[in-house]
């Protein structure tokens, strides 16, 4: 995630690939929609944190929780990788 420096995706450093099927695409691309560069900004309501926790609940992830002073966007997408990862694992153990 570099596009607070270059405001790009050229530069994306962290990725969660998720396989879903159509009717979980479906939900997650309105809710998407709904964010579609209205460019209002309100921090903790609508910033990118936000928009990735809307995304991420539609398509049933396990989203960790966002205090006022514990996440940066980069932390907090590293850590929905590591918690999601985990849960991946350990599901793929049974």
């Amino acid at each position: 995630m570099d596009e607070l420096e270059t405001h790009s995706f050229q530069g994306i450093s962290e990725e969660l690939i998720v396989r879903v099927d159509e009717a979980a695409y479906k939900r997650s691309w309105q809710v998407a929609r709904q964010w579609d560069c209205r460019h209002e900004f309100a921090l903790f309501r609508r910033d990118c944190v936000e928009f990735l926790r809307a995304v991420g609940l539609s398509l049933g992830l396990d989203m960790p929780g966002r205090g006022m002073t514990r996440w940066t966007p980069r932390a907090y997408v590293r850590a929905l990788i590591a918690q999601n990862t985990e849960l991946q694992m350990a599901a793929d153990k049974h």
